[in-house]
């Protein structure tokens, strides 16, 4: 659910059609010389939704390709997985990933072969994360700032919002409203 800058026109085609996010508004297109521009346009810089001081303009590919050969992006992969890791993906009211038992004595020789969440101890109850942390190399930096972009855009589910904001108040530990507040980084040197 993209968020339009304030004032927009709607000049942009939909995040679904294009598969181009932003968070805010790109300077105008239209170029021409100031001396022969009858309508007296002027050159407008990027500016980013809700910046503070200074705009840092983004705009995010969540996929490319036509529909029926559709390459995700790794931004838009990164996004969803923090929505999981928050338990805050849903579909229809339910969780989109949800523990399979692990009985198994071995692990598969290749990791294709593993459900994407095991559920080790029969006994653990599942449970999802109130905020995340990702260690990551430096050269992710751009990607995770386009990550915070979309994050920042998503509708979440106000069942699975208030669900997260009922469990973490009773074990007394409050979670920000915002899902992109929830998510932090640490972009180790040499990593």
């Amino acid at each position: 659910m993209e968020s339009p800058p304030p004032g927009s026109s709607g000049f942009r085609p939909p995040v679904s059609r294009t598969g181009w996010l932003t968070n805010g508004r790109r300077t105008p297109s239209h170029r021409t010389s100031a001396a022969l521009d009858a309508t007296g346009a002027v050159w407008a810089p990027p500016s980013e939704t809700g910046a503070r001081g200074h705009s840092v303009f983004v705009d995010v590919e969540l996929w490319s390709g036509p529909e029926d050969e559709r390459l995700w992006s790794c931004a838009f992969l990164a996004s969803v997985w923090q929505l999981v890791r928050l338990g805050l993906l849903r579909h229809d009211g339910q969780a989109v990933l949800t523990p399979t038992p692990w009985d198994a004595e071995e692990f598969p020789a290749e990791w294709d072969a593993l459900p994407p969440v095991v559920r080790l101890n029969p006994l653990a109850t599942p449970f999802t994360a109130y905020a995340t942390c990702s260690v990551l190399p430096a050269r992710f930096l751009p990607v995770e700032h386009a990550v915070r972009v979309v994050l920042d855009q998503v509708h979440v589910e106000s069942e699975a919002l208030r669900q997260v904001a009922e469990r973490s108040a009773a074990e007394g530990l409050p979670v920000p409203t915002a899902v992109v507040d929830r998510t932090s980084y640490v972009f180790p040197p040499g990593l």
